[in-house]
């Protein structure tokens, strides 16, 4: 009742609103959850607040639904223990990985197919897609712990994967914080993996019942994301993920040698600025959709428009399209900060902390993004790592990259629904992707040249951010109309300009000869 009268009185539709209180609920909640983590809490406490806290969050945004996702989730784990208990050969432990797969992803195109519409629809189906992959990489995570078991150490060796679980058990969660094994490759900005994806993921023995719980239902992440490992979880809880962390450039972990609750202190400001910038995107986001909204593409008048009126206005509609997501992410972003999920190690100085590890965008890198390469590396980040890590690298036996590629996109087009406006922008995506790495290479000599002098960058640069955006959001406008119909009239009117410069593209960089594979670099160094 309240909720409905806030909606009303506010104009924001219900369930929107509500999804948004939900977010918002993070906050106070993790509150709560960092003032857990001190030593002298055991981790079992830390995780049964957890439970308690996701399921009051979950009950109020799905209500009576909430069974959908307590369903998956139970069964999720009870494959994974059943496997466990009937000893299923360490090799074997793919077949429970593929029946989870399956069933997770078939329940909620299930869903799917009852509870569509025509429109973009808020309701349980939302948290359910977040959870499908979740619970998809937790499968997978148990069956990968075969090769801890592969060769069994001598019986006075303790062997231990970086999920914090040993070969001859499951470590326990109140444990003191250990330091981990030490990555073996060096660290860069460029490089640098979120923690949330970081070490060996893998699990060993099925964790317990409650602690999947837990990890389901955390309170920052259970309703739009961000994606993260069990591992992760299970250092959070046992403090672990404070224990230590690689320095940028470095090989080898190092300890942390702050405390606990020095660390958390910096965790507050970055939520507050986090916060802020999420509460100007949501902002911006209003203004813009009174104007830029996809209904403006459909109206009689856009095709009779000037033509580049009309590629402005589709550009701001893709535009406004995505806006939501960064505002609603950022969100997301401050609560994990606070309830200290996301640490992500320390800055140089060896004593301010990191909290971008669970960052699902980055607002600047993203809009000034000058490649598409740019855009997928700071945009839906976790959602990206995710697909890399249990899609497009498990799908290495189709020895080639671009099918690789393609079967992840394919993927994640079902798995936003069946609007065919999905498999519109995925497919338009994997295609722009291969003009733009062909285009690149085609075009480094003048890249380079231009590149000899300050204006030249500036050219360079300017034209590639408009090149992308206007790439983006042609995209993201097919992905915000959904229906075919809405689709056809839309582009009609564009002349399917994205399209048709796509294709020239690519027979452009058929036909002229790009230099040898050492020129790309100057062309990527510029952008």
């Amino acid at each position: 009742m309240v909720v409905h009268a806030l909606a009303d009185a506010s104009g924001i539709p219900e369930p929107t609103l509500r999804l948004l209180l939900a977010v918002l609920a993070a906050y106070p909640a993790a509150l709560m959850q960092r003032v857990l983590l001190t030593p002298s809490v055991g981790a079992s406490t830390r995780n049964a607040v957890n439970v308690v806290l996701g399921l009051a969050i979950a009950y109020f945004f799905c209500g009576t639904d909430l069974v959908h996702s307590f369903a998956t989730i139970s069964t999720t784990w009870a494959l994974c223990k059943l496997g466990e208990v009937l000893r299923v050969p360490p090799k074997s432990r793919w077949l429970v990985a593929a029946a989870s797969f399956i069933f997770n992803f078939a329940y909620l195109l299930i869903a799917y197919y009852f509870h569509a519409s025509e429109s973009y629809d808020i309701n349980w189906t939302t948290p359910q897609s977040v959870l499908t992959l979740r619970m998809i990489g937790f499968a997978f995570d148990w069956a990968d712990g075969s090769k801890h078991l592969a060769t069994k150490p001598p019986a006075a060796s303790r062997t231990t994967s970086d999920s914090g679980t040993d070969v001859k058990g499951a470590k326990s969660a109140d444990a003191k914080p250990t330091a981990a094994t030490p990555p073996a490759r060096v660290v860069t900005e460029d490089t640098r993996v979120p923690t949330a994806w970081a070490g060996d993921l893998s699990l060993v023995h099925v964790p317990s019942y409650l602690e999947t719980l837990g990890f389901a239902y955390f309170t920052g992440s259970f309703l739009v994301g961000p994606q993260f490992s069990f591992a992760l979880y299970r250092k959070y809880l046992s403090l672990d993920l404070f224990a230590t962390y690689v320095p940028m450039g470095a090989k080898e972990a190092v300890p942390v040698n702050v405390p606990v609750k020095m660390l958390l202190k910096s965790s507050a400001g970055y939520a507050a600025k986090t916060f802020a910038k999420a509460l100007l995107y949501l902002g911006v986001t209003q203004v813009l959709q009174m104007y830029f909204t996809s209904s403006v593409v459909l109206a009689p008048e856009f095709a009779t428009a000037p033509y580049y009126e009309r590629l402005y206005l589709a550009w701001w509609c893709g535009k406004t399209a995505l806006a939501k997501y960064v505002g609603i992410w950022l969100l997301t972003d401050g609560s994990c900060a606070l309830s200290g999920l996301s640490f992500d190690g320390l800055y140089p100085d060896g004593q301010t902390a990191r909290w971008t590890g669970l960052s699902n965008i980055r607002a600047w890198a993203f809009e000034s993004a000058t490649s598409l390469g740019q855009i997928i590396a700071h945009f839906n980040i976790n959602t990206n790592h995710w697909a890399k890590l249990y899609l497009f690298k498990r799908l290495k036996f189709l020895g080639n990259k671009q099918l690789s590629a393609l079967g992840t996109l394919s993927f994640l087009a079902i798995w936003h629904g069946f609007h065919p406006g999905y498999a519109f922008a995925f497919a338009l995506e994997f295609v722009d992707m291969e003009a733009e790495r062909r285009l690149t290479r085609t075009v480094a000599p003048l890249v380079k040249a231009l590149s000899a002098s300050a204006a030249g960058r500036v050219l360079v640069n300017v034209t590639c951010w408009l090149l992308t955006t206007s790439a983006l959001y042609y995209a993201a406008l097919g992905f915000d109309l959904l229906t075919f119909q809405a689709i056809w009239q839309a582009f009609n009117a564009l002349y399917w300009v994205g399209h048709i410069a796509v294709v020239v593209v690519l027979l452009i960089t058929f036909i002229v000869p790009g230099p040898k594979r050492g020129g790309v670099s100057a062309a990527k160094k510029t952008q």
